[in-house]
């Protein structure tokens, strides 16, 4: 079985009890599937390095989540995204923005997060013809299964 959580990003910040509980538990988690949408990030509209229209970069979030919670274990870290039905807040993403973010992530930094846990969305039935999936497919297939199966 596999033991996952899919929290806002506004829950994840390492300030939070939360957060802090997640962290304690680390070992017993497989993968976390944060919402960067709706809440305190908008990789869709400022990229993921920049923080304008959302209070934080999406870089940020991932980097404490990668370094802090999973240390060194940014496989661990599946980067969420809204395709619809978030309009109310700005984060909906199409196919094309959502590659951007994946492909920038996997440059930040000399290519820290190169090896991240890919990608989800919210929600399928959005995904008209696989639009949205199929482009994102492409990106993460560059380097699945580059993680270390060794943690």
């Amino acid at each position: 079985y596999e033991l996952t959580h899919a929290p806002m990003d506004s829950d994840l910040v390492p300030s939070s009890k939360y957060y802090q509980i997640l962290k304690e538990q680390n070992a017993n988690l497989d993968y976390l599937m944060p919402q960067f949408y709706n809440g305190l990030t908008r990789p869709a509209v400022d990229g993921v390095l920049n923080g304008n229209q959302g209070r934080i970069s999406a870089v940020s979030m991932f980097d404490d989540l990668a370094n802090d919670l999973f240390p060194g274990q940014p496989s661990k870290v599946v980067f969420g995204f809204c395709i619809a039905d978030c309009s109310g807040t700005g984060s909906n993403t199409n196919g094309n923005q959502a590659v951007a973010v994946l492909s920038d992530l996997k440059t930040y930094n000399n290519g820290e997060f190169s090896c991240n846990g890919g990608a989800f969305f919210w929600v399928a039935q959005h995904d008209v013809n696989g639009g949205f999936s199929d482009l994102v497919y492409a990106e993460v297939s560059k380097t699945a299964g580059c993680f270390n199966e060794s943690y």
